[in-house]
């Protein structure tokens, strides 16, 4: 029976991002979620041009680019100041949910959100430390090594250990250096190259197992857990084209119930007292039947709107109604949906019909019947249209050499939005 979500429009909603990344799908999926249930939404951003701050339900942009932890504090300090009552945070970026974890004591005067250990968004995000942490409490996870220099690369030496996958330890370390996300790497001399360029420019790097296409399936989790790490959204589903392809971001999935990943999932977040919105990836192992967590986000993930249950809870409108105190009885069953981001999976599906794991006409069939598509909405047309403004603008500048340009504001500026009159009203 589908139940009837009562949210308090009392409390607003910030979401809250660090650094640099104007199109970025997850936020307008937030955005887009609490507008339709009536929570009126504020965001940070790095322009009143980027394409979330042209949502018709965002009430106010606040315009700003930092990752300074100083500056951060005095610039949300300012912010929960000027929204004049608590407004609940919702992290988009590791970086971000890092810095709400370790500043509560000061933030949680002006701001709700969920309040786990300080130390586990960090240990977590940190994919040195959330590998032994998988090590300690037995739970799979592909194996990795940490080289600091030619010397530690010795077992590299034999080509049976090709593929491997290359990332950085941390997301918010310098973009300097050739790993600039996650890379797969085939030989021994592109890998030398690769570590060579990151050590030099000073970035940690892991060196991970890779466990080959023929014989896995790429899985992931999504949930909310309240303060005693119960899950009260818990979804499973996946991942089934991703670009850059095989080791890049989910450009097509499907919400698929899979009961052992739920509870394995669930168990890790429950040995870790983990409170808050978080996105997993794991890898089915198909030689061993392990299901193998190779990242772990504790923040939104950006298809997070594959998911959602009978009753039209995704894990931020979750989050929500647990922080306002309005969370009635238990998750509905989770629908089964799929999830597409238009351009990105134009250019994936191109890579999948080469190697031969797609038809056009397959392909065509999918993205016609997507449930949720990542940009398009019909009653909200204006971000996805700026989106693609922004993405050809970016391949340009690259082309003819032209630096991104960025806000330098030293604190956030306010500029009212679209929803601003229906608020206000």
């Amino acid at each position: 029976m589908t139940r009837c979500l009562r949210f308090d429009a009392n409390v607003p909603v910030l979401i809250f991002k660090t650094g640099y990344y104007p199109v970025h799908h997850g936020s307008i999926g937030a955005v887009r979620s609490l507008g339709r249930a009536g929570i009126p939404t504020y965001a940070v951003c790095e322009s009143r041009w980027a394409p979330v701050a042209l949502s018709k339900y965002i009430v106010g942009r606040f315009i700003w680019v930092e990752d300074a932890t100083q500056a951060l504090l005095n610039g949300m300090l300012a912010v929960g100041k000027s929204l004049k009552r608590k407004a609940m945070v919702l992290p988009t970026d590791d970086y971000a949910a890092v810095f709400l974890a370790e500043n509560a004591g000061v933030l949680n005067e002006g701001f709700i959100f969920p309040q786990p250990p300080p130390e586990i968004p960090r240990a977590v995000a940190d994919k040195k430390k959330l590998y032994f942490l998988c090590r300690k409490l037995c739970h799979p996870t592909p194996n990795a090594t940490f080289p600091k220099s030619r010397e530690d690369l010795c077992y590299y030496e034999d080509p049976k250990v090709y593929p491997v996958v290359v990332k950085r330890v941390h997301q918010w370390s310098s973009l300097n250096g050739s790993v600039k996300g996650t890379t797969l790497v085939r030989t021994r001399e592109q890998l030398e190259q690769l570590l060579s360029a990151s050590w030099s420019a000073n970035v940690d790097v892991l060196v991970q197992e890779y466990i080959p296409e023929c014989c896995s399936e790429d899985w992931f989790f999504h949930g909310y857990c309240n303060a005693k790490s119960e899950c009260l959204a818990s979804f499973t589903g996946r991942k089934l084209r991703s670009y850059p392809p095989r080791a890049g971001v989910t450009t097509f999935a499907r919400s698929v119930r899979n009961s052992r990943l739920q509870e394995q999932a669930e168990k890790l977040l429950q040995d870790l007292s983990y409170w808050g919105i978080v996105d997993l990836d794991y890898r089915l192992d198909l030689r061993d039947g392990l299901f193998k967590l190779v990242d772990f986000n504790p923040r939104l993930g950006a298809q997070f709107r594959l998911f959602q249950d009978e009753d039209g809870r995704d894990v931020v409108r979750a989050q929500h109604l647990d922080l306002t105190g309005r969370w009635e009885g238990i998750q509905g069953e989770m629908v089964e949906r799929s999830f597409a981001v238009e351009l990105h999976d134009t250019l994936a599906a191109v890579s999948y019909i080469r190697s031969g794991d797609l038809t056009f006409n397959q392909w065509l069939r999918e993205i016609r019947h997507v449930d949720e598509y990542a940009w398009i909405a019909r009653e909200d047309p204006l971000p996805s249209a700026m989106a693609l403004v922004w993405l050809f603008g970016s391949l340009a500048g690259r082309a003819f050499g032209i630096e991104r340009w960025q806000c330098s504001f030293d604190a956030p500026v306010y500029i009212p939005g679209r929803a601003a009159r229906v608020v206000h009203s």
